[in-house]
């Protein structure tokens, strides 16, 4: 029952996935790492970080222009549908962090997006977004459509992550747990960890 109700389960029939987390969670670095374990292995993944490109008019013609890999997003699914089918697997197409560029575009493109993707059963696709912004850029219709997964960070492992990045850092652990909840986020140990390896 438990496997039944899952994102995995959903992902069977489902090829089009809303990773959502708030700041500093590893949203990034999570599909970053994603798509180099793939990467290594010979999987076709293409990641695409959406600050880095104009959504322009349309965000996927945009996207497909900003690759260099075809002129319309429907050539560039079905491109990466053919290679995950020479595997008899999905390719994965990730788009990192629409909340980081135009809301409005990336609103108006999702629906067309997901129905492209919807067509090509060896694709599947991986939509980045910080909360709370996914209720400004997708429409209630579209969130329906997708399946949706939680990026919480650290959370539940605080002290294991807590431990491991002084003893990276090479810093004494502090006498008591840092126990406020931004201390589960990796990005605010990074930061933490950055600015007190220096220090005598």
């Amino acid at each position: 029952s438990e496997f039944l109700n899952s994102p995995a389960c959903d992902l069977q029939y489902n090829n089009v996935a809303l990773l959502l987390g708030s700041w500093g969670t590893g949203k990034t670095h999570f599909l970053c790492d994603l798509t180099a374990r793939r990467s290594k292995s010979g999987r076709a993944t293409l990641f695409i970080l959406a600050k880095d490109f104009s959504p322009g008019q349309n965000a996927g013609k945009s996207l497909a222009g900003y690759t260099g890999l075809a002129e319309s997003f429907e050539e560039v699914a079905k491109g990466l549908n053919t290679l995950g089918q020479a595997r008899k697997e999905r390719a994965l197409l990730l788009i990192d962090g629409i909340n980081e560029s135009d809301h409005a575009i990336w609103r108006n493109s999702i629906g067309s997006i997901i129905n492209t993707v919807n067509k090509y059963p060896y694709l599947g696709i991986v939509i980045s977004c910080r909360q709370p912004f996914e209720q400004f850029i997708f429409r209630a219709s579209d969130l329906k459509r997708v399946v949706t997964l939680s990026h919480r960070g650290f959370e539940d492992i605080e002290f294991d992550a807590q431990s491991d990045f002084f003893k990276y850092y090479k810093i004494p652990l502090p006498e008591i747990p840092l126990l406020a909840e931004e201390f589960s986020r990796p990005l605010t140990l990074k930061v933490l960890c950055e600015a007190f390896r220096d220090l005598p």
